[in-house]
């Protein structure tokens, strides 16, 4: 129980980290902000969710450790996009925005699907939109490389 504990300390407190630095790159504070407490509420309700519709012996460390780290993962997101914008010299808030309300958007679906799931004691098949936003984040990095060889003359 107490490794347990320590873990799920550990990530909050590395949350905050990352939180101060979403704010050291300039996203809105209120956003990050928000973006923590999704985070924070979604872990919550995952847990409770696979608790209800799973049996208490059904969660893991092991399971708890990748949710934790994949919600990491996830904040990685608008941090390489904007420390690679500042390292180009790019502005690319609009960008980086617009991946924030995406995330914002997917912690609030997840959030709901669990609290549904907690109330009726049955999961609901998840819609992957963190992979939608990599994929089209990386789309359209690829398409912007594409220019980057070609010469005007």
């Amino acid at each position: 129980m107490s490794e347990t504990l320590i873990t799920t300390t550990v990530f909050y407190k590395h949350l905050a980290y990352i939180g101060a630095l979403l704010l050291g790159i300039g996203l809105a504070p209120d956003v990050v902000g928000i973006l923590t407490i999704l985070v924070i509420m979604d872990v919550i309700t995952g847990v409770l969710k696979t608790w209800r519709c799973n049996g208490g012996r059904s969660i893991t460390s092991k399971m708890g450790s990748w949710g934790l780290l994949s919600k990491v993962l996830i904040l990685g997101v608008p941090i390489t996009i904007a420390l690679m914008a500042k390292g180009l010299g790019m502005d690319l808030t609009s960008l980086v925005t617009g991946v924030m309300a995406m995330l914002l958007i997917s912690e609030t679906y997840s959030i709901l699907g669990n609290i549904r799931a907690i109330k009726t004691g049955v999961e609901m098949k998840e819609f992957d939109v963190i992979g939608i936003i990599v994929d089209r984040i990386r789309d359209f990095f690829i398409q912007m490389s594409q220019g980057f060889g070609d010469k005007k003359e």
